[in-house]
């Protein structure tokens, strides 16, 4: 019986909070990894402007008039 060498390579991942595991041929390997890193750049930046719209959210609480109380 042949025995099998390495290296092999998988893709684990999360998606709707269920893990998954898929074998990567080595010559999909370049492709998948650049996926990968689009993909962390993608959450960066959906970070960051999430990051600023909150900034700006609290800035705008900031600078809006004061309530005023009814007088009696």
């Amino acid at each position: 019986m042949p025995r099998k060498h390495g290296p092999y390579y998988q893709l684990t991942y999360m998606r709707e909070g269920r893990s998954g595991t898929r074998v990567v041929e080595k010559e999909e390997l370049a492709a998948i990894q650049e996926a990968v890193a689009n993909y962390a750049r993608l959450r960066e930046l959906v970070d960051g402007w999430i990051d600023l719209s909150t900034e700006l959210f609290e800035l705008k609480l900031q600078l809006r008039p004061p309530v005023r109380k009814p007088t009696k």
